[in-house]
């Protein structure tokens, strides 16, 4: 903002060197405040090789730090489910030890170094990894150096920028090849990547799931207040409870109590810290209001947690509403992914609210399943907002699927 600044002052005053005429000095004044976005621009290109450097500062310098340390480090990447896993894992761990784990949903360099700033001889830490494109990853884990690696698994989520899946599961096992010889990996058994890079996984590791797996997830019972089951794999079968909803969270927390039984943390603890374990916030959060429970899932975009949440809507008593803006970066594929989420949809609500581009294929889903429910599409983000307080009733169910225009 400052260089934008130094530009439109220059501007104005080289303007009023070489204008003369008064009138002309008003038109190109204008003419300069409407080229707002071009002089914005030119400012990014000037500061961008300054900004650059510094960053490059900054991750420099975390990374003789995270080479100085000796903490247990630990990293997760997947095309979905790395926060979630982040903060289910941090919760067991802090059982037996002090733990530090990136901020939010701060999965770059730059979020590494930032979580870095607080770190205060925390004995692990866990690091999201997420990528735009091939290489992201890799970077990620030169800085790093994790020993312990969890795989959610691959979807086609962001085949938008990588161009193919096949470039999206290379870009996630770079995570996987970063590991040393006493390196430890867990992999997904219900996501057909997930399986494949466990096998190509040169490394100590695990494979769970429901079906697939040397950890398995049995006898589930799930509802409007959590989830039960069973774990078979690790010795006695022993079972575990958790408010979080849906089964890709029993998947995610299988993922991480086999990270967890790896570092040591007793069974005991484990059953204490899943049964604690607070909903994230805005991944199929409830909100209980006077007239309404709403399900927060407004930070979930991606092509298993959208269903999924359709699935725990399913378990709550009350009319069932959806807004939905469809799931987004998928190339190609983002109208068939986005028909099949409307066809979903049908067997469960009572009422769609939809808006953005994804808004036509999920009403074809509808049409497809001849949905005999109420569909409202709305121009903007904003109307549709601004609506609710007309279309939902008292006793309604809310899903919000996510926010992403």
């Amino acid at each position: 903002m400052s260089v934008y600044t130094l530009l439109v002052t220059c501007a104005h005053i080289l303007n009023a060197l070489l204008t003369s005429n008064i009138k002309l000095f008003v038109t190109s004044s204008f003419v300069s405040v409407a080229l707002f976005f071009v002089i914005v621009i030119i400012a990014h290109i000037i500061t961008l090789p300054f900004e650059t450097l510094n960053n490059n500062r900054y991750i420099k310098a975390t990374k003789k730090q995270l080479d100085r340390i000796n903490a247990i480090k630990i990293a997760i990447t997947g095309s979905a489910g790395k926060t979630s896993c982040k903060e289910i894992l941090k919760h067991i761990l802090e059982k037996k030890y002090t733990v530090l784990a990136t901020t939010g949903n701060y999965n770059t360099p730059m979020g590494l170094a930032l979580t870095m700033k607080n770190y205060n001889s925390e004995e692990v830490i866990i690091a999201e990894m997420g990528a735009r494109r091939k290489g992201d990853i890799k970077k990620l884990t030169e800085i790093f150096k994790p020993r312990y690696a969890l795989v959610t698994g691959v979807t086609h989520q962001h085949v938008e920028t990588f161009g193919n899946i096949d470039k999206v599961y290379e870009t996630k096992k770079e995570l996987v090849d970063s590991l040393n010889g006493e390196g430890f990996a867990v992999f997904n058994g219900e996501n057909e990547y997930g399986k494949l890079m466990y096998h190509e996984c040169q490394h100590e590791k695990i494979l769970v799931g429901f079906h697939d797996g040397e950890v398995v997830a049995k006898d589930i019972s799930m509802s409007s207040k959590g989830s039960e089951f069973c774990v078979y794999g690790m010795g006695e079968p022993f079972m575990l409870s958790t408010r979080l909803l849906g089964k890709h969270n029993i998947q995610n927390i299988l993922l991480c109590v086999a990270i967890a039984t790896k570092l040591g943390v007793s069974r005991q603890d484990i059953t204490d810290a899943v049964s604690e374990i607070e909903p994230i916030k805005h991944r199929l959060e409830i909100i209980k209001t006077d007239k309404l429970t709403i399900i927060d899932d407004s930070y979930n975009a991606n092509v298993i947690g959208t269903k999924e949440a359709v699935n725990v809507l399913a378990l709550f008593k009350g009319r069932k509403v959806i807004f939905s803006q469809g799931i987004v970066e998928l190339g190609r594929l983002q109208e068939r992914v986005n028909i099949e989420l409307g066809e979903h949809i049908a067997r469960i609500a009572d009422l769609v609210l939809l808006t953005g581009e994804n808004s036509k294929f999920i009403r074809q889903g509808l049409v497809n399943m001849h949905y005999d429910g109420k569909i409202i599409e709305y121009k903007s983000f904003k109307l549709a907002q601004e609506s609710l307080k007309d279309v939902l009733q008292e006793g309604d169910v809310f899903l919000i699927q996510n926010d992403i225009p």
